[in-house]
């Protein structure tokens, strides 16, 4: 089921020197006011990608409070924040990154379940899955599929969505000479095929129950130049602000509650053999996408029929009457490429920590204030964690903010319109002329 949506079709800026940015600037109109000189910060910024060296500074251990990470990787301001809240353990991680010689940024969100043994291992190795795809060859020489070989939709909300499987070797690549067309679709729909089967080895090589059933969700992000992809699988989400409105790129692969994208997905489940209980795959496992969960895939379902006799889930009649002809759970995602324009203002990247308790429109709304009030990513995402915490969040909540704009844009202050009545302009000794 691949999440569908409208390409917003923008003149990106694709140049790597300011003449390319200011060139640009007769194409967009300017956000602010009788002034352009915030939109010409934005694509000055944009177009000088790359220049700067990646730095992250250290953030605070995880824990009852938020922390924040300041990320200086590239043009865009880039923060995080995370806290443990009311669990007792934190099984949620985020990695950002930003890659000086394919000049893209790489933020992403993982959520664990089953213990944090999956998403520490996705949070250090799935960066440079997503790389080695993204230069698009095997360890033969050979090409990944090119974007054509995916499937668009389009529902309206802005983005453009392609959706495609496969299965390769391992891959190896530089990140050089990486375009905004190689980040597509099939690129990061196999580099998550590929990462889950490794995954899937390291836990099966580490043994034991904790490693049978440790998994993970994941939101990734990709942004090179003005082109945003977003590949998706399980329960955190990615929200652009437009001009204040939220609009959703990600969508929840869960078994529970209504809606088109729940009945695909339990549909899905129950076409391969798989059953819902209770708002669970197979009564036990509440996402329907995930990266690792062995006893879901492959060598690893016999398990899972003979776990379930074992807790007393169901007996060993019901056992046996059970066959799958593919995985219940799968690690495909959905897969958003948006064209990003003057009117993109910030990107929100959360786990369901935040999003259980704060919806995408009120989290926009709220980021949006904290950035009027001059706070930088860092600082937005530690305020919208904070929030969470403050609602009762009863999970962990990791968080990831991208400014698109920049300070000079929310320091901007459009002049005031002129106040008429009638169409008159004021002035003259009663407050009005009738010239125009």
């Amino acid at each position: 089921m691949a999440l569908a949506s409208s390409l917003l079709r923008t003149r990106p800026t694709h140049g790597a020197i300011p003449n390319a940015a200011a060139a640009a600037l007769s194409l967009r109109p300017a956000i602010c006011s009788g002034s352009t000189s915030c939109l010409q910060n934005v694509l000055l910024r944009r177009a000088l990608a790359g220049q700067r060296l990646g730095v992250t500074a250290a953030a605070g251990p995880s824990g009852p409070s938020p922390s924040s990470t300041v990320v200086v990787a590239s043009e865009l301001d880039v923060g995080y924040s995370s806290a443990q809240g009311a669990r007792d353990t934190m099984e949620d991680e985020v990695q950002v990154h930003y890659n000086t010689v394919g000049h893209y940024l790489y933020a992403a969100v993982f959520d664990g379940h089953g213990g944090d043994m999956a998403a520490q291992w996705l949070s250090k190795e799935l960066h440079g899955q997503v790389e080695n795809c993204l230069c698009g060859r095997t360890v033969h020489g050979s090409k990944l599929p090119g974007s054509s070989s995916a499937a668009a939709g389009n529902n309206g909300n802005g983005a453009a969505s392609t959706a495609s499987a496969g299965s390769m070797s391992g891959t190896t690549g530089s990140g050089k000479g990486i375009s905004s067309s190689d980040i597509s679709a099939p690129q990061l729909i196999e580099s998550f095929h590929l990462a889950d089967k490794a995954l899937l080895k390291y836990l099966s090589d580490s043994g034991g129950e904790v490693a049978a059933g440790a998994g993970a969700t994941a939101t990734v992000v990709v942004i090179k130049d003005d082109k945003l992809v977003v590949a998706n699988v399980g329960d955190s989400q990615a929200v652009l602000s437009r001009r204040g409105n939220a609009v959703i790129l990600a969508h929840y692969h869960r078994v529970y509650g209504s809606g088109a994208d729940v009945s695909a997905e339990i549909e899905r489940v129950k076409s391969v053999g798989g059953w819902i209980d209770d708002g669970r795959v197979c009564g036990v496992l509440a996402v329907s996408r995930a990266f690792g969960d062995w006893e879901f895939k492959g060598e690893g379902l016999p398990r899972l029929l003979e776990t379930g006799i074992e807790r007393g889930y169901w007996d060993s009649s019901f056992a046996a009457q059970q066959a799958f002809s593919a995985d219940p759970v799968v690690a495909t995602p959905d897969v958003t490429e948006t064209l990003l324009s003057e009117e993109d203002e910030f990107l929100i990247v959360a786990s369901d920590g935040l999003w259980d308790v704060l919806p995408p429109r009120e989290a926009v709304q709220w980021a949006r204030k904290e950035f009027k009030a001059k706070k930088d990513a860092a600082e937005v995402a530690a305020s919208l964690t904070g929030l969470a915490l403050k609602r009762y969040s009863t999970d962990n909540v990791a968080v990831v903010v991208v400014d698109l704009q920049g300070a000079d844009f929310w320091s901007c202050k459009p002049k005031p319109p002129i106040k008429t009545v009638a169409g008159r302009k004021p002035g003259g000794m009663f407050g009005f002329l009738n010239k125009k």
